[in-house]
């Protein structure tokens, strides 16, 4: 289905039987990449987004800019653990159900947790807001930059609500086989809020509120998505006030698929306050402002290529999976793992290889950032292949119910690289912190491979006893 088709449903579709759906009968290895390609347009215009965020930033606020910014990053990463990992729990519950030609299932599970969020993203935004103070000590802020980061702080709080929901409402739209609309509305929004940021930082020169501001909208606009789903009568994902009444068990579902995202953004979390927390100890507010540049917008943007790939792979890894395709699951991961692996080994070269390039972009004529940039970024980028591979292997296992050993993939790096933090930081220094990244994404994709090597054994054994 074209990208203008799929535009054209807004307004009215036709409703798929459960044996026209592509994502039952379509080739797998071109249905991944039409999926991914699609997805990626939207990725494609919030990693220019993310990356001219990073230069204007750097120019306009300086060091002390991209310091706050890398110790308020956690609730960014808060956000797309909830956004993102709940979409793929209720959109892989629901792409089960479909498979299984169940629709008023797959409907009333995203309408439920979709009410269900809404209330708790409104009530935890607000007891955010009235203790930014106090959530800026947490994250490890210096004395010098707590006023910056309270004010960063309650502006994005007055959007991570539709943050939420929006990345929500994008992977159903994929379930619902519409990923171009998806797409529209990332790109829409992220476009949007750099045009704000610009404006807000550049012309009326607000500071580090406009950055708020921003972080508020990238996401926050794709709410909009919401249009979709109220007025195109044709999509069974129907939002209804009757399910105000929330059924729990469907949200316990969904929470059960999401919790490996959910434990991979926490394990992210809880290794970006680490990190704040011995750069500080071991270095300056330098150190800090070039992780700022490093986990804020080179590391952001690398990993949108293979979350785009992973939210390629989700619906048709759920539905089939749902349908009792073995066959067409293992299809998937062969393709899926090889064109990931090669896409994130051709977007990390050149970052290792211009490394001082690009961080000249952000440091703003810095001459010290630039030097500690490069040396960070190249440690932290050089195997960054691998361990967004082994993501990425967690995301397939997400998708089909193997919980346990999607959280075990999905926080082994985590698990790894924290004790090494502290063991090489007490040896290294500063430079121990960045020593430890590319170690930990060696050991977590070698961990990965030999789960999948097993579950590719399985689905053959499946497959031979149809």
């Amino acid at each position: 289905m074209s990208y203008a088709e799929e535009a054209v449903t807004v307004a009215g579709a036709v409703e798929y039987s459960e044996e026209e759906r592509e994502m039952g009968t379509k080739d797998i290895k071109s249905l991944f990449i039409h999926y991914s390609v699609v997805t990626f347009w939207g990725m494609l215009a919030q990693a220019v987004m993310v990356i001219a965020e990073g230069i204007i930033i750097g120019n306009a606020l300086g060091r002390s800019g991209l310091a706050t910014i890398s110790i308020v990053m956690p609730i960014e990463t808060l956000n797309l653990a909830l956004g993102t990992g709940l979409g793929i729990g209720i959109s892989s519950l629901a792409a089960i159900k479909l498979g299984d030609g169940d629709e008023e299932g797959a409907r009333k599970t995203f309408s439920t947790v979709f009410w269900f969020m809404a209330v708790m993203m409104t009530v935890f935004s607000a007891l955010v807001f009235f203790n930014a103070g106090t959530v800026a000590a947490f994250l490890g802020a210096p004395a010098e930059l707590v006023n910056e980061c309270v004010i960063f702080i309650r502006a994005f709080m007055f959007g991570l609500p539709f943050c939420v929901l929006g990345q929500i409402l994008g992977s159903v739209l994929r379930v619902d086989e519409k990923p171009g609309i998806a797409s529209f509305a990332m790109g829409a929004a992220s476009m949007t809020a750099l045009a704000i940021l610009y404006y807000g930082v550049m012309v009326l020169k607000i500071g580090i509120l406009g950055a708020g501001i921003y972080y508020g909208c990238t996401l926050g606009l794709s709410f909009m998505a919401i249009l979709y789903f109220l007025f195109n009568r044709d999509t069974i994902f129907k939002i209804r006030l009757s399910d105000l009444k929330i059924d729990f068990s469907l949200v316990a579902a969904s929470f059960k698929i999401a919790l490996p995202y959910l434990g991979f953004q926490a394990a992210i979390f809880i290794s970006t306050l680490v990190i704040n927390h011995l750069l500080g100890r071991y270095g300056s507010d330098l150190e800090l402002a070039a992780f700022g540049i490093i986990n804020s917008y080179i590391a952001y943007t690398v990993m949108i290529f293979s979350q785009t790939m992973a939210n390629g792979l989700q619906p048709i890894a759920s539905f089939n999976y749902g349908a009792g395709k073995p066959g067409r699951l293992l299809e998937l991961l062969r393709s899926g793992i090889r064109i990931h692996l090669l896409v994130l080994i051709v977007v990390s070269l050149p970052v290792v290889i211009f490394a001082p390039a690009i961080i000249r972009l952000f440091a703003g004529g810095d001459a010290e950032l630039i030097v500690t940039g490069a040396r960070a970024i190249r440690l932290f980028t050089c195997l960054t292949s691998l361990g967004m591979t082994a993501y990425f292997i967690s995301c397939y296992y997400q998708s089909v119910e193997k919980v346990r050993i999607s959280i075990i993939i999905g926080i082994s790096r985590y698990v790894v690289v924290i004790p090494l933090m502290f063991l090489l930081s007490s040896v290294f220094g500063v430079m121990g912190v960045w020593y430890s990244q590319f170690l930990s994404d060696l050991l977590a994709f070698c961990l990965a491979i030999g789960f999948i090597v097993k579950e590719a054994g399985n689905l053959k054994a499946q497959q031979s006893g149809l």
